[in-house]
């Protein structure tokens, strides 16, 4: 990982950390990437995604699930005509999640072709969680959070023994 890549990292890691604070909420399963992540609250039933743009500002969205009953992928594709034939280039890809009986809609933007020239992940990334959510969304039952362990050096000398 280079550097500005530790820095996307750790800026991330560090925005994750306060919007799951304010909400309250424990990450059970979560996925860093060159300029965003994704996590979600399996108990809470809550997606969390911040987006790194160009400018360097965050975009960040709470996402109640149980709202919604759909998730699929959705891509944006050019096709570009050269001389072997025609090729497709995603210029835009989201993960899509729906509610079928309003038509309401939201949309986490992974890849989109102005902030980055080409994919590098991004694709395999939206499937595991287009298939992660799309499960989570089917199940009635509520996913349960690991449990929270810290764990600390006791100083013994501040402990009076009998």
């Amino acid at each position: 990982m280079g550097i500005s890549n530790k820095k996307h990292h750790s800026k991330l890691t560090k925005a994750l950390d306060v919007l799951l604070k304010c909400n309250s909420a424990i990450a059970s399963k979560s996925s860093f990437f060159n300029n965003f992540v994704i996590a979600v609250d399996g108990h809470a039933q809550t997606v969390f995604f911040i987006k790194e743009r160009e400018n360097g500002a965050l975009e960040q969205s709470v996402i109640d699930l149980r709202v919604f009953n759909k998730c699929k992928m959705d891509q944006q594709v050019n096709n570009i005509t050269n001389k072997p034939g025609l090729m497709d280039t995603i210029q835009k890809l989201d993960l899509l999640l729906i509610n079928t009986s309003t038509g309401a809609t939201q949309r986490l933007e992974l890849f989109n072709d102005n902030d980055s020239l080409q994919l590098s992940g991004e694709l395999a990334i939206a499937q595991e969680w287009q298939i992660f959510l799309q499960s989570l969304l089917d199940k009635e039952v509520v996913l349960e959070a690991p449990p929270v362990v810290i764990t600390r050096g006791l100083d013994l000398s501040r402990i009076a023994l009998f």
